[in-house]
């Protein structure tokens, strides 16, 4: 279901991602907040959520998406690289999902994304974690990130088993998220 795997530091892409992890602490993105603290997490939420009993889930982060100061070109080419490697999926188009900033207590609550894969890598200071259900077993896991230093995550899904997810930071977290369709 889902690969969680390491590289080594000296791999192209996590030299890359560390000066990501440089800049998000020296920019003024964690100023440009969006959402609220305490959002819901728990299987209760994500059953409302599933049942249409709560129309929309609430988020605490900031995203660098589109902020022009950070050139992600780098950890694009490498992501797609490493993605394209564990997953022999060569023709699958790359699209940026997501390039986040969670803030101490910072999350995005329970939601499922468009059909693909994907490929996720997380740094954290402290303890965070993805959550997820398993789409065929309906099993809730919390895959902890590995404080200071970086966790990466594979997964695919489609419109027939959609995966309901979420993320909950206790302390300082950054994601960069790629699709492939």
């Amino acid at each position: 279901m889902i690969d969680e795997f390491e590289l080594t530091e000296d791999h192209p892409l996590i030299i890359n991602l560390n000066k990501l992890v440089s800049w998000v602490k020296t920019s003024d993105v964690t100023e440009k907040m969006s959402g609220r603290p305490n959002g819901d997490l728990s299987e209760e939420y994500l059953a409302k959520r599933m049942s249409g009993e709560i129309s929309s889930s609430k988020a605490h982060m900031a995203r660098f998406d589109r902020h022009q100061e950070y050139n992600f070109s780098e950890v694009e080419k490498y992501s797609a690289e490493v993605y394209r490697q564990r997953t022999g999926d060569t023709k699958g188009v790359q699209v940026t999902v997501a390039k986040t900033w969670y803030p101490p207590n910072g999350y995005i609550g329970w939601h499922i994304d468009e059909k693909g894969g994907r490929i996720y890598s997380t740094w954290a200071e402290g303890k965070s974690f993805f959550r997820y259900r398993n789409p065929h077993t309906g099993e809730i896991i919390t895959s902890w990130d590995k404080p200071n230093q970086w966790t990466f995550r594979i997964f695919r899904f489609d419109a027939e088993h959609p995966m309901w997810h979420c993320v909950g930071a206790e302390d300082l977290r950054i994601s960069v998220g790629y699709k492939f369709v």
